[in-house]
């Protein structure tokens, strides 16, 4: 991994700490380019978020998403998808 790879990812995983610590979720789903590259940079991306969140406090589980190569297509097609069965259903 370069230079250039290494910054993208330590600016992930401190965004992603940061949203952790803002948020409190429970859980992170991670999607896209980080859930394909999930094994290689699990533990890294855990260490981060142990560092940031404050101790006594609980931290959030950090999974990858199962919805293949386009999380975002699939999204937007469920949201299509519940306003057509909505309509359908208040006629």
């Amino acid at each position: 991994m370069n230079n250039r790879e290494n910054s993208a990812h330590n600016l992930r995983q401190i965004g992603i700490s940061n949203l952790v610590v803002g948020f409190s979720p429970e859980v992170v789903v991670v999607g896209g380019e980080i859930s394909r590259a999930w094994p290689l940079i699990e533990s890294a991306l855990s260490e981060t978020i142990e560092r940031s969140v404050r101790r006594g406090l609980p931290s959030a589980r950090i999974l990858p998403s199962t919805l293949g190569p386009n999380p975002s297509l699939m999204g937007a097609l469920s949201l299509v998808l519940a306003s057509k069965f909505a309509a359908a259903f208040a006629a």
